[in-house]
């Protein structure tokens, strides 16, 4: 099963039809030009951005982290990434991106 994040982070191109796509992931069904903003999968950077259509494979949704972010296309989880850089480095004069996520309480 699928970890999301209770403070999802939804771009404003799916804002509206957020439910219907989360439901259709959750239930094995393709999702094309759907993006997903996880925890890094590997030990090294600090966020991954990931197709949801590669979610209908059993072992890459086992091997999925938690859900931060949920977007419209790359460009558009590109530009939030950005933006999160942006104010984390303005508030906390650094890039560590996950604990300004923990702050934000998007990161559990």
């Amino acid at each position: 099963m699928l970890k999301w994040s209770e403070n999802l982070i939804v771009g404003d191109t799916l804002r509206t039809r957020k439910d219907s796509i989360i439901a259709r992931i959750n239930d094995k069904k393709p999702v094309f030009s759907v993006y997903l903003l996880t925890l890094p999968s590997g030990s090294e950077g600090q966020l991954d951005i990931v197709s949801a259509y590669f979610l209908v494979q059993d072992r890459i949704r086992e091997m999925t982290p938690e859900i931060l972010g949920i977007f419209g296309s790359r460009k558009e989880a590109l530009s939030e990434i950005t933006k999160l850089a942006e104010e984390c480095y303005a508030k906390n004069g650094n890039a560590d991106l996950q604990q300004y996520l923990r702050d934000l309480n998007v990161l559990q």
